[in-house]
């Protein structure tokens, strides 16, 4: 059942008086159309990597998250794998082009210098589940929503469709329906493609040796994803989700020193955040331009001229329910994971007294995605501390620094 109004507001990010009134106008107009009775949990998440890193993407995932391999598909475009979880979570797909030339996603990616060494390389979006895929398709039309294609794409009891992607954030939001049951994807209208026997026991042997290392019961599903977004696009990307989801808007926090805000959404329906994590968007307080005015650090903003609008990172939750024997299980898994040559930006942030201790890994060199890790003691509903959230931006901006140096020495000039 969806969450009575009206939502209680968190943080203390001011917004603007536009962004006030068409907050309310918009659960108005949801309302008033039934729009969050139809779209329901997170079904699943979708990420396109070069097929040369595709193997080399799950076998990080097999390590660093819950997630298995399930199977994998081709149609005349793409390989797309299927991981899961459980029917309780959201399916993890991951795409490569086999013709990259004409991969969709190369103009967003060509204007950023660090996106550009991995020009095929983007988190496409989230999939949601509804239950009547043919009235949200008209609500949404009639909305002024763009989609990918002319019609619904039904087969085999499925009805699938996507968005075009979001000019504030270049993400899409897919929408899937099949009978009530087992969970279905519209993968699986296309063939079988057959993976190598060699590799399928690769995996076997690295979620084997998660298991070994005590981390595999720690681990949780996804929390939250968040991406990062220009400064001007923060108010309109939020009410773009909010009109496209059955989402709300649960509030912002200032991270004054770092020149940022975390703002968060979450799912209008009574579920977890590991059935419907939460849609987190960062951006700058202010443009990129003034920052010689302002005399603040901006790795915010600096993330998204050197990456373009995308998803910066997404966050796996750490069990507080299974204390490890001398120090909290989210130091435990960094310390196993670091013995495997996972690298991390910083040491683990936060304390038990303090609500939740979180960290980022280093950027995956697959993926361009960074793994958060994030514990929460005694029942704390956050998503972060102000003190924390500042630690890690300020960490994952001298991170991005370097990389974006690097992606100047190795960038060719397209007027040459």
């Amino acid at each position: 059942m969806p969450l009575p109004r009206p939502y209680q507001q968190h943080g203390d990010k001011e917004n603007s008086s536009y962004f006030n009134e068409y907050l309310e106008k918009m659960y108005d107009w949801r309302d008033s159309v039934g729009l969050v009775d139809l779209i329901h949990e997170m079904h699943s998440v979708v990420i396109e990597v070069d097929e040369a890193d595709r193997h080399a993407y799950i076998e990080e995932l097999m390590l660093m998250t819950p997630y298995r391999f399930v199977k994998s598909y081709e149609n005349d475009h793409f390989i797309y794998t299927l991981l899961e979880i459980s029917q309780d979570n959201p399916g993890y797909i991951i795409r490569s082009r086999k013709a990259p030339e004409k991969s969709k996603i190369l103009s967003m990616n060509h204007l950023s210098p660090v996106a550009l060494q991995k020009p095929y390389t983007r988190y496409i979006g989230e999939v949601y589940r509804v239950t009547d895929l043919e009235k949200v398709h008209d609500i949404l039309q009639k909305a002024g929503v763009e989609f990918e294609s002319d019609g619904i794409n039904a087969r085999s009891q499925m009805k699938f469709v996507r968005t075009l992607p979001s000019q504030y954030t270049w993400n899409t939001v897919a929408y899937i329906e099949y009978p009530e049951g087992k969970r279905r994807y519209y993968l699986e209208q296309f063939a079988d493609h057959a993976e190598d026997a060699g590799w399928l026991k690769k995996l076997e042997e690295i979620k084997s040796k998660q298991a070994d290392s005590k981390i595999a019961e720690l681990i949780q599903p996804i929390d939250h994803l968040a991406t990062r977004v220009l400064h001007q696009d923060r108010e309109h990307a939020l009410l773009e989700y909010l009109k496209l989801t059955s989402y709300y808007f649960w509030g912002a926090y200032e991270i004054a020193d770092q020149n940022s805000s975390t703002n968060v959404t979450r799912s209008a329906h009574d579920y977890s955040e590991f059935k419907s994590p939460a849609r987190v968007f960062t951006a700058a307080n202010t443009p990129h331009y003034v920052d010689h005015i302002v005399k603040l650090p901006s790795p915010t903003e600096s993330f998204v001229i050197n990456y373009g609008k995308r998803m910066h990172h997404i966050a796996y939750g750490v069990a507080d329910n299974a204390p490890c024997q001398n120090y909290d299980n989210v130091d435990f898994v960094v310390d196993r994971l670091k013995e495997s040559g996972i690298e991390f930006l910083l040491q683990v942030i936060g304390s038990a007294e303090e609500g939740l201790k979180q960290i980022f890994s280093r950027t995956s060199k697959y993926s361009l995605l960074i793994t958060e890790y994030i514990q929460r003691f005694n029942g704390f509903q956050g998503f972060f501390t102000k003190k924390n959230v500042a630690f890690l931006t300020k960490a994952a901006g001298e991170d991005e620094a370097l990389k974006k140096k690097e992606g100047r020495m190795g960038e060719k000039d397209i007027f040459d």
